[in-house]
């Protein structure tokens, strides 16, 4: 089993994700883990936290994308860093190996857990947690931190391209309470759903929104009839 390779996330104008000290004083993530240690399954990768959520085929490659899902500190297990995505090469699936890692900063970063208010921590998830993908495109619902979209055309390097963070409802009639009851009011939840080229999604809280992505690789969207990271329905099935 080979060694997890760490990758770097490049940022936004305003710094949302980065990895050079200049974007926002956001370091490197420079983490490595060995894929598969004593005791655990040959060809059976394993990470710290709570392990894969879901797992999703990168269509016409030979790549994985997964997410990880962890609620706030008053869950078993929660709490900063909460869970993040994979990128993992599958060109030999008797030995899978992790490519690269898409994280939100600061949020997905062990090292600035300390910056985190305690009710955020304890009542929140920045977490990833259901994805579409396309061949080029990943989009994911990461709980409070929206729908992050990002490029996975090179692997090694996942970029993000845009994110959606509704402005929430003022007030609801019941709070989740592990997940809206803090400090954040979104909770970006579904797998997102493509449908002729326009993007459907829910959160738990606020409502269903549905998106028109404008970005890298748009046309891989708009073509679409079809495709949700839950099925093989659709786009899904080749």
């Amino acid at each position: 089993m080979r060694t997890r390779r760490s990758c770097s996330l490049r940022s936004r104008e305003d710094g949302d994700v980065g990895s050079t000290p200049q974007e926002r004083g956001r370091g490197k993530l420079g983490e490595r883990f060995s894929g598969c240690g004593p005791g655990q399954r040959p060809g059976r990768l394993q990470w710290e936290g709570w392990g894969a959520h879901s797992a999703v085929p990168i269509p016409g490659r030979d790549l994985v994308l997964t997410t990880d899902e962890v609620y706030g500190r008053d869950e078993p297990g929660g709490g900063c860093p909460w869970g993040w995505a994979r990128i993992i090469d599958v060109t030999d699936p008797a030995s899978p190996d992790i490519l690269s890692e898409y994280r939100v900063f600061p949020y997905n970063d062990p090292a600035r857990c300390g910056e985190i208010l305690e009710e955020r921590d304890r009542l929140s998830s920045f977490s990833s947690h259901d994805p579409t993908v396309t061949e080029h495109l990943a989009f994911v619902a990461w709980h409070s931190a929206g729908l992050q979209a990002f490029t996975t055309a090179d692997p090694a390097h996942p970029a993000q391209v845009a994110e959606f963070i509704p402005e929430p409802l003022g007030a609801v009639a019941t709070e989740d309470p592990a997940l809206s009851s803090g400090l954040d009011k979104v909770v970006m939840w579904s797998y997102p759903v493509i449908q002729d080229g326009l993007i459907y999604v829910v959160d738990v809280r606020n409502g269903v929104y549905v998106l028109e992505y404008q970005g890298p690789y748009q046309e891989e969207v708009r073509s679409i009839r079809f495709l949700e990271g839950n099925s093989n329905l659709g786009e899904g099935g080749s």
